[in-house]
């Protein structure tokens, strides 16, 4: 097999981001209706962080800057994926950003966009959970999943 041939994990972000009150923005999914951070697949030609503020841009019109990485998550039995068959795998890098401004604006992915506080979180997709959990420890860039 020769590496054109390789099939390889995609790359994909998501960005958590606080108000000033410490509640996470989740936003809706209009696929499944479930919350998560947003986020998504990185582009060819572009950096990591320039997927990630562009997520965050496409699913809720906000303006935001990055503060840190906080974690890097692969498993392969990652239950939102594992639909699609064994030779898919998504490795996610989950930035930590601040907003800087922007609105909503409807979009074809989300319904919109929430703060929640973390101990009254809606119906999340599963792997969400520790995403959160993770970035709410806020230890630096500790969490490789």
């Amino acid at each position: 097999m020769t590496w054109q041939e390789a099939i390889t994990p995609k790359v994909a972000v998501n960005c958590a981001l606080f108000n000033e009150r410490g509640q996470i923005l989740l936003v809706q999914r209009k696929d499944n209706d479930l919350w998560c951070l947003p986020g998504g697949l990185m582009d060819l030609g572009e950096r990591v962080q320039e997927a990630a503020l562009r997520e965050v841009k496409e699913e809720t019109g906000l303006t935001v800057e990055i503060v840190r990485l906080a974690g890097v998550y692969s498993d392969p039995g990652d239950s939102i994926y594992i639909h699609l068959g064994p030779q898919y795998q998504i490795v996610v890098l989950l930035f930590q950003g601040r907003i800087i401004g922007g609105e909503f604006q409807e979009n074809p992915e989300t319904y919109g966009f929430q703060f929640f506080a973390a101990n009254d979180l809606p119906p999340l997709i599963h792997s969400h959970y520790q995403r959160i959990a993770d970035v709410l420890a806020n230890a630096p860039d500790a969490f490789i999943r």
